[in-house]
């Protein structure tokens, strides 16, 4: 079972109850693999048919009626095992296929030793998404096609104005932020043997923790008042934000 305190703040590896083991990469691993690959790799294990809605809807197909256990089927049977071995090792998803569970007649996808079913599906996406501090946005129930068409041509429109922007190097810059505050205790050698979970907790919690120290600094100083402030804003101990994604 996927554990905070020993896969986030451990940062141990994930093995799912069918024997599946997923790594929680450090930092050089994602240095030496690439951090643009890597990001990559985590968007296209993570994506949902929601998140790929415009090519599917190019091809003829309404996102609402892909399962995100299917899109993650397609993706992951075209990933090479040399691409995907960082976080899965030596599984090779190009030789798994497509079957139906005899019991219950769901979808299934395995290479004979190995099964993934909607069950293990879900613990994959929640340890890898909780490692990389990805929060599920809130995929809304467009309803019939005109309500489609319209989330369609706007994501259409963010994907273009996105088109020609550069990637940023989102990793370099959280590890330059990090590394540059007077109070943590890493330099940019020592910093890459931290696993990719403890970066990003350090990084939220750092700036809880500033939150919550800024605005109990505000509170005495009579700028703002206690009452228009949310009471978890001033807990720097409190549960995490995490990216939309």
């Amino acid at each position: 079972m996927f554990d905070e305190l020993t896969h986030i703040i451990g940062g141990e590896d994930f093995i799912t109850a069918n024997g599946i083991k997923i790594h929680n990469p450090t930092l050089e691993e994602i240095k030496e693999y690439g951090q643009f690959n890597y990001l990559g790799l985590i968007q296209y294990i993570t994506m949902r048919a929601y998140d790929n809605a415009v090519e599917l809807w190019d091809n003829g197909i309404n996102y609402q009626d892909v399962p995100n256990f299917a899109m993650f089927v397609n993706n992951m049977k075209m990933l090479p095992v040399d691409i995907t071995k960082l976080m899965f090792y030596d599984l090779d998803f190009s030789t798994f296929e497509v079957g139906v569970n005899e019991q219950n007649g769901e979808m299934i996808f395995g290479n004979g030793e190995i099964i993934i079913d909607e069950v293990i599906y879900r613990e994959i996406m929640e340890f890898v998404r909780g490692i990389n501090y990805m929060d599920e946005k809130v995929e809304y129930d467009m309803g019939n096609n005109i309500g489609v068409k319209f989330l369609i041509e706007r994501m259409r429109r963010k994907q273009k104005k996105a088109a020609g922007k550069k990637p940023q190097p989102f990793l370099s810059n959280l590890i330059s932020s990090m590394v540059c505050r007077a109070d943590f205790p890493y330099d940019y050698t020592s910093i890459m043997s931290l696993h990719i979970s403890q970066l990003y907790n350090g990084f939220y919690r750092t700036n809880k923790s500033d939150t919550a120290k800024y605005l109990t600094q505000a509170i005495y100083a009579g700028t703002v008042s206690k009452k228009d402030i949310a009471n978890s804003l001033l807990t720097w101990y409190g549960d995490l934000e995490k990216s939309k994604s």
